[in-house]
């Protein structure tokens, strides 16, 4: 039998009780994340000069708005519904 049982959300802890009958002081809820220290180095940091640093194209449009839209009209779904 399980001692213990680790959701990453709210929502699946709510889903998981309702489910199996766990109860819920056997249920911990821990929210995923990544810790922003690595980042806050960069954010002085003026975006074309990341750009070159990790050699990525001077665009204003990411790549995912620019295919999105070439298949616009071609049946496609939505990312919300893909993703």
């Amino acid at each position: 039998m399980l001692e213990r049982v680790i959701a990453n959300s709210t929502a699946s802890a709510v889903a998981l009780t309702a489910l199996t009958r766990l109860k819920e002081e056997r249920l911990d809820v821990v929210f995923n994340g990544i810790s922003a220290e690595p980042f806050t180095e960069l954010e002085s940091v003026a975006q074309h000069e990341l750009r070159a640093r990790f050699g990525l194209p001077h665009r204003t449009r990411s790549w995912w708005a620019r295919s999105a839209g070439s298949r616009a009209g071609k049946g496609s779904t939505s990312c919300s519904r893909r993703c």
